[in-house]
């Protein structure tokens, strides 16, 4: 949990706690003050109401605490920011899990074994590739990469693929 929202649960914690001992003091006035106190008034406009907010704000803390947390990059948990690296791509085969699709890049911009070809469009994070001798080119975006592991998409399918060096 960030520091922002541990101190608005902390603000808001002690705000009704300082509610819960406003309602307590007004008890004991009534209390001392009339020997004629209607008990039953009293505990229906004050304490339920205090009871009322104390369940909320305990229902409310519960979540917060229950909810996922995010990861904590802070210490020994760091992890190393994953980023497109053009120089690790190729020469290299990437399978997809199941190895249902799998890129052959090879030096020189040759792609597989059937007079394919490989280049970055515009000098850019998309791959356009055409996979044999006159077919029609595709375009992948690659996200990121690095040495064993990369995530692309085939543009215009909107759904992220994970690929790595060996079949898996």
């Amino acid at each position: 949990m960030n520091v922002i929202m541990s101190h608005f649960l902390l603000t808001i914690f002690f705000g009704y706690l300082t509610l819960v001992f406003h309602h307590l003091s007004n008890f004991l006035k009534y209390f001392i003050v009339t020997s004629n106190f209607d008990k039953k008034t009293f505990m229906n406009n004050n304490l339920t109401n205090s009871f009322k907010s104390l369940l909320f704000l305990g229902i409310f803390i519960f979540v917060s605490a229950c909810s996922k947390k995010s990861d904590d990059n802070s210490g020994n948990n760091a992890t190393v920011a994953k980023v497109l690296n053009k120089s690790t791509l190729a020469p290299k085969k990437w399978y997809s899990q199941g190895s249902s699709f799998v890129h052959d890049l090879k030096a020189g911009g040759v792609y597989g074994t059937m007079g394919g070809t490989w280049q970055w469009k515009n000098n850019s994070d998309t791959l356009q590739i055409v996979t044999q001798s006159g077919y029609p080119d595709t375009f992948w975006k690659v996200y990121w990469n690095t040495s064993n592991e990369m995530e692309c998409e085939k543009v215009g399918t909107f759904t992220k693929l994970l690929y790595k060096d060996a079949a898996w």
